[in-house]
């Protein structure tokens, strides 16, 4: 669908038709101009430095710093090219996130790549130095074994045949150069150095955690804990040697799990790749607030189940993980909705996939299935400012997200650049997308599909000063909308038909009574707007029945559309939503949510500037997918 589809191998964009494009070079730079201070306004626009935020493998982050335009009518506009290229391209604007501050990222670029990045700040009243700047600065690179550094090898304790040099006994043995004791690693000269690999050979990993003489340094907890720093450059890597399934099991001889299988919190730049990792807890532990954070983890290829949680990274000096291609399963029902889960007031056994303080991660291409909540944002990051606890540029796109009992996915405790793109969500109990809050953002939603969540609002909206929600198909209604500036544009809301029993409780398409201020972008969505009653209400409170009358009276989706029933696409019928049918999880194979030909939403949207999507008739379709064009792929990759 794409040509940028997979951020982690090369490509190459080109300016859409329709799209605004950027100035060329000349015209780029002929902008740039010195002005007097004097002669502007108290309302110009004085801009600071651009502060440039860690980067993932997909995206540069950046923060300007303002004062001055107490108008609020300032712009920031933002081009990008490679690094030696002449060619400029469009980019999404920086969004105004407080008095003082345009906050924004620029998208799907190719990981471990230096751009160049310009930025024209324009104000009615003018604008007070500079007006262009440029900078250059790199995605960072997919993590890979040191070439050059030693490999170490280890094999499971019934491993039969010859053995490589060097050879341990275990992995702790490998990870500190010394056999470990019963109970304590002794720490050694010959522990691991950045740039080793360690390379496992097939078979079953396994220790009897409360057998004291047994016990390979993992006595009475089951953890391999690792304390040694790898480098930048120079990764520390464990790894399945190839020749077969590497399992690392972390339950003892009675099947109690492992409370943390990895504790890797005082441990920098590690790489796990391709594990089978069973039976705990949790399977990483990266930070614990207050505590310390790892930095340049990355997860790859693995497969993790039965365990209640993923990875943890919760603390603000967490700082580019990479959490990539895996499987992560949980330790709640997986043919079915967890039967003590209430939404969010029930029972679960499981917590979280993936949960992360701190900047510049990339969670990307992961199977997540069976969790209280999918993939996260920390809701509690900000809560102690003080203790540096913020979350921002962090990427989550291209992941498969299934039975879950809250939210599917989290911006909750953010702060700046929250990129959540492209994912398929299926089969959620509460809301599916969740801003509770977003301390400023912006937060980005774009591209992503959710099915059988819960049917009266898709977004759990309490907060944010930037939201922009570009192409989602969602079968479930917006519901209430809070944020300071909203960008709601070529989405599709398909709720479900029946009321609310509940008494006052009534289902609404779109209610903007708790949107304040005005500027917001609200148009060229689609709504199955099929309720009886009043279900778009005003910012007045006003309620009406009809799109073409709400959009009269508010200038709102002028653009938009109403569909009925699911004829709009080529196989979907309306989800039984789960808080009427609790068991019952929909298979994403079963659905076919691209349009159907001759279906209303086909040309029906409308171009954004600066995001580099392409579309196959004379306009982009509305949802997340294009007719007649290749849908994305979620989950790990082969």
């Amino acid at each position: 669908m794409l040509g940028f589809m997979n951020p982690l191998t090369p490509m190459t964009f080109r300016l859409l038709p329709g799209s605004l494009p950027f100035f060329n070079l000349v015209l780029f730079i002929a902008f740039s101009f010195a002005a007097s201070t004097a002669s502007l306004s108290a309302q110009s626009l004085s801009p600071g430095e651009i502060e440039v935020q860690p980067a993932t493998l997909a995206s540069l982050g950046f923060r300007l710093e303002v004062s001055g335009d107490g108008e609020r009518n300032g712009t920031v506009e933002v081009a990008f090219r490679k690094a030696g290229e002449s060619q400029w391209n469009s980019s999404l604007p920086l969004y105004r996130v407080s008095n003082d501050a345009f906050v924004g990222s620029v998208l799907d670029l190719e990981p471990g790549t230096e751009y160049e990045v310009a930025f024209k700040m324009s104000d009615p009243d003018g604008v007070e130095g500079d007006a262009v700047r440029q900078l250059t600065t790199a995605t960072r690179a997919v993590p890979q074994p040191y070439r050059g550094g030693r490999i170490l090898h280890v094999y499971p304790p019934d491993h039969k045949g010859p053995k490589a040099e060097p050879h341990y006994k275990s992995l702790m043995h490998a990870i500190h150069g010394r056999n470990p004791g019963a109970d304590d690693v002794t720490w050694t000269k010959d522990h691991v150095r950045p740039g080793d690999t360690i390379l496992m050979h097939a078979g079953t990993y396994k220790s009897d955690w409360k057998n004291y003489r047994e016990s390979i340094a993992l006595w009475h907890e089951g953890t391999h804990e690792i304390p040694w720093d790898g480098e930048p450059d120079k990764p520390i890597t464990v790894m399945a040697a190839g020749d077969g399934e590497v399992i690392i099991d972390g339950a003892n001889r009675n099947g109690e799990p492992a409370h943390i299988l990895f504790d890797v919190m005082g441990a920098d730049y590690w790489t796990f790749k391709g594990l089978t990792l069973r039976n705990a807890t949790i399977a990483f532990k990266a930070g614990q607030r207050g505590i310390t954070g790892a930095k340049g983890l990355a997860v790859m290829n693995c497969r993790m189940e039965n365990v209640s949680n993923g990875v943890l990274g919760l603390d603000g000096r967490c700082e580019g993980f990479v959490i990539s291609d895996n499987t992560i399963i949980g330790t709640n029902a997986t043919d079915r909705f967890h039967p003590e889960g209430g939404s969010a007031a029930g029972r679960s056994d499981a917590g979280y996939g993936v949960k992360l303080i701190g900047s510049g991660h990339t969670v990307c291409y992961n199977r997540v299935e069976a969790f209280w909540d999918g993939i996260n944002v920390s809701t509690n990051a900000m809560a102690e400012p003080e203790f540096g606890l913020q979350a921002y540029a962090i990427d989550f796109y291209n992941n498969d997200i299934f039975n879950i009992l809250d939210n599917f996915i989290e911006a909750d405790g953010g702060l700046w650049n929250i990129r959540i793109q492209r994912n398929r969500c299926f089969n959620s109990k509460a809301a599916p997308l969740s801003i509770q809050p977003v301390y400023q953002g912006p937060v980005y939603w774009i591209d992503n599909v959710v099915y059988n969540g819960h049917p009266k609002n898709s977004f759990k909206l309490l907060g944010a000063d930037a939201m922009v929600a570009y192409h989602n198909t969602i079968f479930g209604y917006f519901g209430m909308a809070r944020a300071n500036f909203l960008d709601l544009r070529n989405n599709v809301f398909r709720g479900t038909v029946e009321e609310d029993s509940r008494p006052n409780r009534k289902r609404t398409a779109l209610n903007l009574s708790g949107l304040p201020g005005e500027g917001h972008l609200i148009d060229y969505n689609a709504y199955g707007a099929d309720l009886p009653g009043d279900i778009f209400i005003t910012p007045n409170k006003q309620g009406f029945s009809s799109l073409n009358a709400f959009a009269a009276v508010t200038g709102y989706e002028r653009h938009g559309i109403e569909i009925l029933g699911a004829d709009a696409f080529a196989q979907a019928d309306a989800p039984p939503f789960p808080e009427r049918e609790n068991d019952l999880l929909i298979s994403a194979d079963s659905v076919d949510l691209c349009p159907a030909s001759g279906s209303p939403l086909i040309d029906a949207g409308v171009v954004i500037p600066g995001l580099r999507r392409e579309y196959s008739g004379s306009a982009p379709d509305i949802g997340a997918y294009e007719y007649g064009m290749e849908t994305p792929h979620y989950g790990p990759r082969e």
